[in-house]
């Protein structure tokens, strides 16, 4: 299962927080392979990490995604959750660490209702505190990954303060 990435959007907040969405368009069907498979394929590829594009053709060895060790991370810590459950907990958090940024929660918002499909599969990274890299710059991250297998895609949503 190969990705290739089609669509990229970053909303900057401030110096040091970030939103970004990053959509990846599969080689094969997604209807052909069991969600863990697919979350696991995005986990490999080099995608998961923002820039990893550029880190992988620099052989560059980065193992953190935000502040967890990449290489402990496996499909299970993406916990599975309903579209209304996700924008709900997802704005929270952007509005959270972002408050002061007036326009920031509301560009978000804007972004999600018009790229993520309702009936996709969504889920939210909450590994346990074991997986926590040695080294990380954030001050707070979440990570998603939505499998939409109506367009044989993998969204992948990263929020972060570094």
């Amino acid at each position: 299962m190969q990705f290739t990435k089609t669509k990229e959007d970053v909303i900057r907040s401030g110096t040091w927080s970030f939103f970004l969405m990053r959509e990846l368009k599969c080689s094969e069907k997604l209807s052909n392979f069991s969600q863990d498979e697919i979350l696991s394929a995005v986990m490999k590829s080099k995608f998961h990490i923002w820039q990893g594009e550029v880190i992988a053709e620099h052989d560059l060895k980065l193992n953190t995604y935000g502040y967890y060790d990449n290489s402990k991370l496996i499909s299970s810590d993406y916990v599975s959750i309903d579209f209304n459950f996700f924008k709900i907990k997802l704005l929270s958090i952007v509005n959270e660490w972002n408050k002061n940024e007036k326009g920031f929660t509301e560009n978000v918002e804007i972004l999600i209702n018009e790229n993520l499909n309702p009936n996709a599969c969504y889920f939210f990274l909450e590994p346990g505190s074991d997986k926590i890299a040695q080294f990380h710059t954030y001050t707070f991250f979440c990570g998603c990954i939505i499998i939409d297998r109506e367009t044989d895609t993998a969204t992948l949503i990263e929020l972060g303060q570094d």
